[in-house]
């Protein structure tokens, strides 16, 4: 009866301490992720254009959206086709 007793007691002491040295590894990498750059929390991008003349860029700089270029792309090409009720004139005029 004596050796049942402790025997449990080294099983519950050993679970113990395999699950409080998992939650000091959670702790360990959650105090790690904090420091960890995230670029879209950081993310601002540019909404006017670069400015080539300047000698240094920002750390922080992101540039421009990539999405909101290829959308400024596509509504470029959408604008250079001719419409089916538009006369050459008029399409030249608009290009």
């Amino acid at each position: 009866m004596r050796k049942a007793a402790i025997v449990v007691i080294i099983i519950l002491l050993q679970i113990a301490l395999y699950a409080d040295i998992g939650s000091t590894a959670e702790k360990t990498r959650k105090k790690n992720q904090k420091h960890t750059y995230s670029p879209k929390k950081a993310t601002i991008y540019l909404n006017v254009p670069f400015d080539v003349g300047i000698e240094k860029i920002p750390v922080p700089f992101s540039g421009h959206d990539i999405e909101q270029v290829y959308k400024a792309f596509d509504r470029r090409k959408k604008a250079e086709q001719k419409d089916e009720f538009e006369t050459t004139e008029q399409y030249q005029r608009r290009l």
